[in-house]
């Protein structure tokens, strides 16, 4: 499981920024750059909410903005949520849930996410880590 704690970071970084639960679906989350205010719908599981609020972060540090324009705030939304899988899932963690089962609803639940999450990190994975997940499971495979 990583260490990665998205309430924490929050405190720790950006601790001018307001984080406001409350049900606000269908959103899941909802970052406001000109207040300073993040929401995050009360409804979510404790794993969802982890990756909302990550997601969120993840728009404050790559200093994204809602810009109006479809493709470019479609692209931003892809690269919040490539920042907090990677920041979410490390890939030892994620190597060692895959050595225990290729699901991805049981490596959600394993890894404390939910499963866009997992499927974002695994898609856009380094090929350096690819080699590392192939190292390991080979090295655990050897070994029973």
């Amino acid at each position: 499981m990583s260490h990665y704690c998205p309430w924490a970071d929050l405190g720790r970084r950006h601790s001018d920024v307001l984080l406001d639960v409350r049900q606000i679906g269908p959103a899941r989350a909802v970052w406001l750059p000109d207040s300073r205010v993040i929401f995050v719908d009360s409804s979510l599981s404790w794993a969802q909410g982890r990756c909302a609020l990550a997601h969120e972060i993840a728009h404050i540090d790559l200093k994204h903005k809602h810009s109006g324009f479809p493709w470019f705030d479609a692209r931003q939304e892809a690269e919040a949520d490539q920042l907090a899988a990677r920041r979410l899932i490390g890939i030892a963690a994620l190597a060692e849930a895959y050595a225990w089962s290729h699901d991805s609803a049981q490596l959600a639940e394993a890894l404390n996410v939910d499963g866009a999450t997992v499927l974002t990190r695994w898609n856009h994975l380094h090929p350096s880590e690819r080699h590392y997940i192939e190292a390991r499971i080979a090295l655990i495979e050897h070994a029973a």
